[in-house]
């Protein structure tokens, strides 16, 4: 309650501030002025920790300002680092003046399937929490990235084998439903007040390396340690459940090219960022041309329902609007993980089959 009574302050001691500002942005609009620097909420999850030396590589290694809520002792950062509670509005602005920040990318949220276990905490952190990432980002001008979800489709209005990006979106959980506002809440700001608001629809996000975030979808992750170590896994979904799905080196390199497209060839704020689309069965299959003798078992749990509700493939436009290529089969995108993971020297490398 105490924390709460808090944000609600944050946000009444700048509202004239913001209300001042309003109407001239709403005539004007605005842009980025200014060499990239860029601030990172959530900064160290899985695509956060990817995209940090991404945009180093780009603009240089004093572009990016990283925060989380917390940081383990033993974590080293290639960036400029600072704790920071998403729902912490003074101290975000404080970050972002001190820091001259003017690209602010938004990946701090609870995840579908956590979401679903604590909506309260979600609610907090994914709705109210963003709403202080869009105020301070109207406020000092900066270009915004939030990174939105296939779990923001939902419903049975749309072809889940093929999901168009403009189709019906009813989601029936707290992260889809705050993904599905701040791509609406996005949409305002920038016909609104000329905010120069970006974001792309996830796929499923795998990775070569194992983290400890439980989204719906990890399962794409951990079926490859678990046939390292263990050569087997209880899978939580069945077998047939299908999903978009990307490698994280992917998905970075699409948000940073999105991030430095001009904003003119925009079409929409929110693009669909497609991947490609498999089953779990097919998966563990795959993953057997490393590990012959894994055996992988399928006991869905509650994560199931969560999956039942996303597209099995989406749709993306961005190839037209700003250039965005993706091209890789599943094959290849299981000899990138297991090429990447450190244990696969220890397991046999089969003949690629393509």
């Amino acid at each position: 309650r105490r924390q709460r009574q808090m944000c609600i302050r944050d946000r009444v001691s700048t509202q004239s501030t913001w209300d001042s500002m309003l109407f001239n942005l709403s005539k004007r609009g605005f842009a980025v002025a200014g060499p990239p620097k860029f601030l990172i909420t959530g900064c160290l999850g899985q695509i956060g920790r990817a995209l940090i030396p991404k945009l180093q590589a780009k603009y240089g290694p004093n572009c990016v300002v990283g925060t989380d809520a917390i940081k383990p002792a033993d974590l080293k950062l290639p960036c400029k680092f600072n704790i920071l509670d998403i729902m912490h509005a003074k101290k975000m602005d404080k970050i972002v003046k001190d820091n001259n920040i003017n690209s602010i990318i938004h990946f701090a949220a609870i995840l579908s399937a956590t979401g679903e276990l604590m909506p309260e905490k979600a609610k907090d952190i994914n709705i109210r929490g963003l709403e202080h990432v869009f105020d301070i980002a109207l406020k000092h001008k900066c270009q915004l990235f939030n990174a939105s979800s296939i779990a923001a489709y939902g419903g049975d209005k749309f072809p889940r084998e093929s999901a168009p990006e403009d189709s019906s979106k009813l989601p029936s959980t707290i992260y889809g439903i705050s993904k599905i506002y701040g791509e609406l809440l996005g949409a305002y700001y920038n016909s609104k007040f000329g905010l120069d608001y970006r974001s792309l629809r996830y796929p499923v996000i795998m990775s070569s390396q194992e983290y400890g975030y439980k989204g719906t979808a990890i399962y794409t992750t951990e079926m490859f340690f678990k046939a390292i170590h263990d050569k087997k896994y209880e899978c939580y979904v069945n077998a047939e459940t299908k999903v978009p799905a990307i490698h994280v080196d992917d998905c970075v390199d699409a948000t940073v090219q999105m991030l430095a497209a001009d904003d003119k060839k925009f079409t929409k704020r929110v693009y669909n960022l497609a991947g490609l689309s498999f089953s779990a069965g097919e998966l563990a299959n795959e993953i057997k041309r490393y590990v012959p003798e894994f055996v992988c078992s399928f006991k869905p749990d509650f994560r199931q329902a969560i999956a039942d509700t996303w597209p099995k493939l989406i749709q993306e436009e961005s190839n037209k609007d700003w250039g965005w290529k993706f091209t890789q089969t599943l094959p290849q995108l299981v000899d990138k993980i297991f090429g990447d993971i450190k244990e696969a020297a220890k397991v046999k490398t089969p003949a690629k089959q393509y």
